[in-house]
């Protein structure tokens, strides 16, 4: 056969494969995770930019969650218990529920010890909600009546628990929340360990308390059950907070809180105060039964 000049005569060979795939269901992702995934690869701006996403947003931000221990990764937690009020309004506003919770633990790290940590925590120590004991226990300085009463504070409720080990401050620790008989409990622990600190936390549940362990800021880089942990340096005029951890979003700048402008009132003679808070000296290991409390 004769072929045009040019042309050429085609032929095609037609072959049949049969593929067998075996694979799980497709995972079905949310337009918005998709779209995100994108943005952080500089792809599709314009339909980042779009109007439906902006409207999506603001109709997921305005659903309600289901339980209150759940919240968004952008917005602080709305708390789950009772908060005393910081003081502090800027303070407060970055803290799940709008204060310092009571029945759970709650961590200060302190550069150095007297730098304003106890008068952060000065107004919600004179607003306790109840009765009961400010019990101080190891702190690392004797408690000086005439200044916790110049901060409004009642020097008759302080009580000063004075142990003689790491251990006998943890037993004590965790006697005090059991107790019921404290309003708030201020624990001195350096050097305690995380599964401490657990029960610590655990006891503390259940409990209408403020409690509050101080720790050395090296303790910030070690696992805590602490649902709330703040960093804290001297600067001038206040202190500025790190928030370590809390339930609601990272925040890498510090916060200045002004606790240095609080005005101190004038106290009574001194002869119509108590010469030290009430003192209680934790016997030694020894003579007390610790099976089923905490340990270090």
């Amino acid at each position: 056969m004769q072929k045009a000049p040019g042309h050429y005569t085609p032929f095609f060979l037609s072959v049949t494969y049969t593929v067998y795939l075996y694979s799980n269901p497709p995972i079905q992702r949310h337009p918005t995770t998709r779209l995100a995934g994108l943005a952080a690869r500089g792809l599709m701006p314009s339909e980042l930019n779009h109007p439906s996403m902006a409207s999506m947003s603001s109709v997921s931000s305005s659903v309600s969650l289901p339980h209150p221990g759940v919240w968004r990764a952008s917005q602080v937690s709305s708390g789950q218990g009772r908060v005393i009020d910081t003081g502090f309004a800027g303070l407060s506003a970055e803290l799940p529920g709008g204060g310092w919770p009571c029945g759970e633990l709650v961590e200060l790290m302190p550069a150095c010890s007297g730098m304003g940590e106890i008068r952060l925590l000065q107004p919600a120590l004179a607003a306790l909600p109840r009765p009961g004991w400010v019990a101080l226990v190891q702190p690392p300085h004797i408690p000086h009546v005439s200044g916790w009463a110049s901060w409004y504070l009642n020097p008759g409720r302080l009580l000063w628990v004075r142990p003689q080990t790491l251990a006998d401050a943890l037993w004590a620790t965790d006697q005090l929340l059991k107790s019921d008989g404290c309003a708030a409990v201020l624990s001195w622990l350096p050097r305690a360990r995380s599964q401490a600190l657990r029960r610590l936390h655990l006891a503390a549940q259940g409990h209408d308390v403020l409690f509050v362990v101080l720790r050395e800021p090296d303790a910030a880089q070690s696992p805590s059950p602490a649902p709330l942990r703040l960093g804290l340096q001297p600067v001038a005029e206040g202190v500025h907070v790190y928030f370590i951890k809390r339930r609601g979003p990272a925040r890498d700048e510090p916060l200045h809180v002004p606790i240095h402008r609080m005005a101190p009132r004038r106290v009574a003679p001194p002869e119509t105060l108590p010469q030290q808070p009430a003192l209680f000296t934790v016997p030694g290991s020894d003579a007390l039964d610790r099976r089923s409390s905490v340990s270090p």
